[in-house]
């Protein structure tokens, strides 16, 4: 009797343990696959709450803050086959920021793919032009007139083209000098009060102002004297 007492508790706690072993590694598979649901809702509701890197541009873009969207467009453009649109935002970016030579990169691979409108060479006509470059901006003018039939549109930009062309092949001997107040950056509307001359400018490296802005990606202007 002491025998046959001893081992039935012993069957008894044997399967009981059995029974709770196998619960458990059925309960960490279901944990694990709720976890693994719940990560995935998380994620995918994050991702829906986030905007898309083109989102973003474009929000810069319509906020006329051309040179953050611009700093974004680089990286959307960095691709094999990057979409034309985002390319032809990024020429306008630095077109709209006065950075005619990255504008002019950029609308030089424009104009080269398919589905570029006649809009682009144009645009690019008109950078080439702003970059001294002038008979290289006539040959895209007279493109442009050629394939719209609108050649009164750009008439006078070719004159000009052909104006400059004569100019630099017949310089005068005049010789313009910058004066110590000149920058690589914008000063603009002077106003002499009494013997010195007020202007905004936009702060150089040497006059670091506050802020940037979003437009130029440059300081905010400030009122200078000379």
């Amino acid at each position: 009797m002491k025998s046959a007492s001893f081992m039935e508790p012993t069957k008894i706690t044997y399967f009981r343990m059995k029974r709770h072993n196998v619960f458990g590694r059925k309960g960490m598979f279901v944990i694990s696959f709720i976890f693994s649901l719940f990560i995935a809702g998380v994620l995918s509701a994050s991702s829906q709450e986030q905007p898309s890197l083109r989102d973003r541009a474009e929000e810069l873009y319509r906020r006329y803050e051309y040179a953050n969207a611009a700093a974004v467009y680089v990286k959307l453009v960095d691709t094999k086959k990057p979409r034309i649109q985002d390319l032809e935002r990024l020429a306008d970016c630095y077109l709209k920021m006065l950075d005619y030579e990255s504008a002019e990169n950029w609308y030089a691979r424009i104009i080269g793919m398919e589905g570029s409108g006649v809009a682009n060479r144009l645009l690019y006509g008109e950078v080439l032009k702003a970059n001294g470059k002038y008979a290289e901006a006539k040959k895209q003018l007279e493109a442009y007139a050629a394939e719209t039939g609108d050649r009164g549109h750009v008439a006078i930009d070719i004159a000009g083209c052909d104006s400059a062309l004569v100019w630099m092949a017949n310089p005068t001997s005049h010789h313009l000098r910058n004066e110590g107040i000149n920058t690589s950056l914008s000063e603009f509307s002077a106003f002499p009060v009494g013997d010195q001359v007020y202007y905004a400018g936009e702060p150089d490296e040497f006059m670091q102002g506050v802020g940037t802005y979003g437009w130029t990606g440059h300081s905010f202007l400030r009122v200078y004297t000379a």
